[in-house]
Formats: C-alpha cells, structure tokens, sequence
C-alpha cells in the first residue's frame, strides 16, 4: 500500500482543510458520475450515498437481526461463498438475484422470520442442531470455513438479541447509545469482547465490518477501514498511524471537525465509491457498470492528484489561467494541455473557460475543475 506523501505537511487539525478536502473530494466523485449520466443525475444519484440504510430506532428486533447478518456476509475472504449458499437480502448482481433472495427467505424461514427468540428456543444449547437444520434444508453436508463461521455467526448473534435485556428493538438501540454517545471507540471494543453462548456474541463482525453495521443503523460517527478508505488516507496523509482501526478514526475526527455539514459516514461513502465504483443502490447500475469492474487505482490515483494539485490554495475563480488535462474537446480543436482563462461560475460545480483554439477562434466551455489545473505563475 501507497506510504503517505508530502500533503501531509497539511494541517489536517484544520477546520479550513478539512472543508477543503470534502468539497475536493465532493468534485472530484461528482465528475466521475456526471461523465457517465450527467450533471442533474450525477446530484440524485450522490444524494442517495449522503445518508445511512436507516435512522436510529427504525428497526425492530427482528430487523436488527437480520441487519447483522448481512453485514456479517460482507467479509473480504470468503463473502461471497457465504452469499452463494445463504444468499442475500441486497444483491446487486442480476444473474445471481433471484436465487439468491430465495436462500436467504430459506434462511428467513429457518430463523423464525428472524426472530432472535425463536432461535434462542429452538437451538438453545450449542450450534449442531442449528448446522443439522442447514444441512437439511440447502442440501450440502460439506461447508468451507467461512460458511462454517457464518453459522456461528447466526446462532451467536441470535442469542446475544435473545437476552432479556433487549425485549425490543428499542432496547437495543438504547444499549448502542449509551456506549456511543459516552465513547464510540469503546463500544466498538466492547462489543467485539462481548461473550456469547460458544463464542463471542457478536462473531463475524471483526474490526471493519462492527462499524459498517453501525454506521447504517444511523451511527453516522464511524467510518469502516474498508481497504479503498485505507488507501485513500494513506495517500493523501491523512493519517500516520499503522493500524487500519486507527487510521479510520482519524479520518473520522477529519470529518467530525466540519460537522454537522459533513458527517464520517459522508466522507467514509464517498472514498468507498472513489475506490470500488460500487455503486450499489437501486437504479445506479449504469454507474456500477462503468466503474466496478476495474480502474480503482487510476481513480485513486486522480483523487490524490487532484487533491495535491488544490488543497491549500483557493478555490478557483474569474481571471485565473487554467490548463486542459483532457482530450474530451479535441472536435473543438482544444486538446490536452491548451490554456485559457476562467469567465466565472456556470452552474452547480461548472466554471465557463474561455479558450482560443488551433485556429484561433475563441471558443467557450462549461468545465468541471477536476478538468482543468490552475497555472499559479506557470507558463
């Protein structure tokens, strides 16, 4: 993974810097969806990312259990031979879909419709006779080991949902508050420590995919060392720790230094889609199509760039000389490299440009800043 690099000579303790590296971040994301569904879609389509699955007390007990359980399948070894055998509640591959929402009503079955106090009742010893009834229902004896770990995963959290403590929804949200507002880094560990039937209550969920579950049950506060985060931090230095955890906080207090307008949960999505071009919600397969499938690195690689190329000096503005860094207007006879001067704002993140072109004609655009560098002093 890329060390940081010398943007860390940035004040990151700064309330300006840290506007800065949102709104350079806000662009630079923003550009990559207006290049493939334009610039009205590319605001409903990021509006969507802005806030978590649901608000805190949405979900009743039952809810909660199978919330954990998705997000127990999001393991980055062994995830998806986990979704091809219990499958999943939000599967953004069409090929797999149906059968895939038809193993997981399969397990939704098995659980009492999720019911962490039916699972307590009818499994209430040990895992076997919980493994006995998946081997029964899907028809498989022999499991890999994430599979194996997942059915851990499934009794432990049911039982740990099942406590008298927590009748309801409610009082579950009311225990994950109590420890977030009082130390959000120690609920994590807590709950991590918290001993189960066999194992830990809450098996599965390991230092990444904790947060993530929390964060989109409305605990916006953390952000999930997901390796594209990772690497974006480390790239633009916002960190100088060696602990991914520990690096995740620290871009989290980044993003709590300009709140309430930015939150971690903004910050941690919009590195997310930066690095995995997963665009994952309904309706964005367009999107997830362009990017999913490969660039990551040349994507993280533009946002360091950009970032580098900005932060620390103003936002661009009227009368600054700017440079082309794309071929997209070669039919105008303005290619890479040609200069002109900003006009003023056009619209949302557009800046009208004005250029002379090969044959010195005087031509106009509307681009995004991510489009163009600002040539402080250069020729």
């Amino acid at each position: 993974m890329k060390k940081p690099t010398s943007i860390c000579e940035y004040d990151y303790t700064s309330e300006n810097t840290c506007w800065q590296l949102w709104e350079l971040t806000n662009e630079y994301l923003h550009w990559l969806v207006y290049r493939v569904c334009g610039d009205d879609e590319a605001d409903k389509i990021l509006k969507c990312y802005m806030k978590p699955d649901h608000k805190i007390f949405d979900l009743s007990l039952p809810e909660l259990y199978e919330h954990f359980l998705s997000h127990a399948q999001n393991k980055s070894t062994g995830g998806n031979a986990i979704k091809d055998m219990f499958g999943s509640s939000d599967n953004t591959d069409a090929k797999k879909m149906a059968i895939q929402k038809a193993n997981w009503s399969k397990l939704k079955s098995l659980l009492g419709n999720f019911d962490p106090k039916y699972v307590r009742k009818t499994f209430p010893e040990n895992k076997d006779a919980l493994r006995k009834e998946i081997v029964r229902i899907y028809g498989r004896s022999e499991f890999t080991k994430p599979v194996e770990e997942y059915i851990i995963t499934i009794f432990e959290i049911g039982h740990f949902l099942a406590r008298a403590q927590f009748p309801d929804g409610k009082a579950v949200y009311d225990f994950f508050n109590n420890g977030y507002q009082t130390d959000r880094s120690k609920l994590i560990q807590d709950l991590r420590q918290e001993q189960g039937i066999q194992n830990k209550a809450l098996f599965g969920l390991g230092e990444g995919l904790m947060p993530d579950a929390l964060k989109e049950l409305g605990y916006e506060n953390y952000v999930k060392p997901d390796v594209h985060v990772i690497d974006i931090a480390e790239r633009l230095g916002l960190s100088d720790k060696t602990s991914n955890g520990q690096i995740a906080k620290d871009v989290e207090e980044i993003a709590l230094r300009i709140r309430p307008c930015v939150t971690p949960y903004q910050l941690d999505k919009f590195f997310y889609l930066i690095g995995s071009g997963k665009f994952y919600k309904t309706g964005h397969e367009t999107v997830r199509k362009k990017y999913e499938g490969g660039g990551s690195t040349l994507r993280k690689q533009g946002l360091e760039d950009y970032v580098k190329e900005r932060l620390g000096f103003p936002s661009p503005k009227a009368d600054d000389r700017v440079a082309l860094l794309v071929n997209d207007y070669r039919k105008d006879g303005l290619v890479r490299g040609r200069v002109g001067r900003i006009q003023g704002k056009s619209h949302g993140f557009f800046l009208t440009v004005a250029f002379s072109n090969e044959q010195g004609k005087a031509i106009e655009k509307k681009l995004y800043p991510t489009e163009f560098v600002v040539l402080r002093g250069k020729v």
